[in-house]
């Protein structure tokens, strides 16, 4: 799986850190570095593998803790 995410403007491009995610039933967590408490970030996966990439999750908006 894919993952990317995005923070304050949901419709810029994805922050740098976006990331793989191999198993979805084991937790996984990203750090995202200057994110501001109460601003909101946006997260959407993808799964991908040798035939290639498939369509992109709807967005999960979430507030920074």
């Amino acid at each position: 799986y894919l993952i990317e995410w995005y923070y304050k403007d949901l419709t810029a491009p994805p922050i740098t850190n976006s990331g793989k995610v191999q198993d979805l039933t084991k937790p996984f967590m990203f750090q995202l570095d200057g994110v501001t408490t109460g601003d909101s970030v946006g997260v959407r996966l993808a799964a991908k593998n040798a035939l290639g990439q498939g369509p992109w999750s709807p967005m999960f908006v979430t507030p920074v803790l």
